[in-house]
């Protein structure tokens, strides 16, 4: 049985912890040669640590400092952990439960609500080919406590040359999953047991990703893509005018901007809209055998023309293969 724990190196934990994101007001609800580190614990923990640093930085991994996810082998469900300031109960990581009804194109969704006056916490994962990723994430009293998260889960190597195009560019291509602090559809949420801070379950957002890496080496290797295709899921946007808010609304589109390859094979670099404005940062590592799979974490901010009521902040998780 495998279990991945994604982490953050030490000296990024400290500026990880206790960040916090505005939430808007909340409706009245009224009720190969890489060495990732392996198992160093026996019992099937992918372990990241100071030395192996293939995670998310702190700004994206923001409030979260440690994932445990166990994805199952079909007699076991799967199962998810996730600790760090705001996700933590009772100074401990939380307990996630499994909701098949809330999943995404690519990615299995869970969610911990202590009772019906606690945060509602929604959390999406994906396994691809050796890597895993992760965002999550609650809104209450005004703060939007989340972030993402991504590790790998075995050995890397680059293609062959023998199998790489002449241009030495290979495209990758999976899904994305994004948490915003806006209020979703509150389905998911329990009844309110007392005077109610009114918890609210997040709006997310899903997409198409495109990576696109050169492992040639000529003028350096390095690595470009972004999230297409992108919607809204909840009806928080008015679309047509009409007053109401309708689901899976188009927004805009996601650019990575080129940034160089290591030879560990990751990468981070800057977040930028089809109008060349910067909005926030990405990173990812390849995974796999000749770098079969590509995944990563993002964060951005005030990137929605279409959501001008409050200041906007997405994190997201996207996976891809080849």
């Amino acid at each position: 049985m495998k279990r991945y724990w994604l982490g953050v190196a030490a000296m990024a934990l400290l500026s990880a912890c206790g960040a916090s994101d505005v939430f808007p007001l909340a409706p009245d609800l009224d009720g190969g040669t890489q060495d990732d580190g392996g198992d160093t614990s026996g019992d099937g923990n992918i372990v990241i640590d100071d030395t192996v640093q293939i995670a998310a930085p702190a700004d994206i991994a923001n409030e979260i400092d440690s994932v445990t996810f166990n994805p199952g082998d079909g007699s076991t469900p799967p199962t998810l952990s996730i600790g760090g300031a705001g996700f933590d109960v009772a100074g401990a990581p939380a307990e996630y439960v499994r909701k098949p009804g809330l999943d995404v194109p690519g990615f299995q969704a869970f969610t911990s609500q202590v009772d019906g006056d606690s945060r509602h916490y929604l959390a999406f994962v994906s396994e691809e080919d050796g890597i895993v990723a992760m965002a999550a994430g609650s809104g209450q009293f005004a703060q939007f406590l989340a972030g993402a998260n991504f590790t790998r889960t075995g050995t890397y190597s680059e293609p062959l040359a023998s199998n790489v195009p002449d241009l030495g560019s290979v495209t990758y291509t999976g899904t994305y999953v994004g948490i915003l602090n806006r209020a979703g559809d509150q389905g998911d949420l329990l009844p309110p047991t007392g005077t109610s801070g009114n918890p609210v379950q997040i709006a997310e957002i899903t997409g198409t990703t495109i990576v696109q890496a050169d492992f040639s080496g000529d003028g350096g290797k390095n690595v470009i893509g972004g999230i297409f295709d992108r919607t809204v899921v909840d009806p928080i946007i008015d679309t047509d005018g009409d007053g109401t808010p309708d689901a899976n609304a188009p927004v805009e589109n996601l650019n990575f901007e080129i940034t160089g390859l290591n030879e560990d094979g990751t990468f981070s670099g800057t977040v930028i809209k089809d109008d060349f404005t910067a909005v926030g940062g990405y990173a990812g590592a390849f995974a796999g055998q000749e770098a079969t799979a590509v995944g990563g974490a993002l964060k951005v901010n005030n990137h929605i023309d279409q959501l001008t009521d409050a200041p906007t902040t997405e994190y997201g998780a996207f996976t891809a293969t080849r």
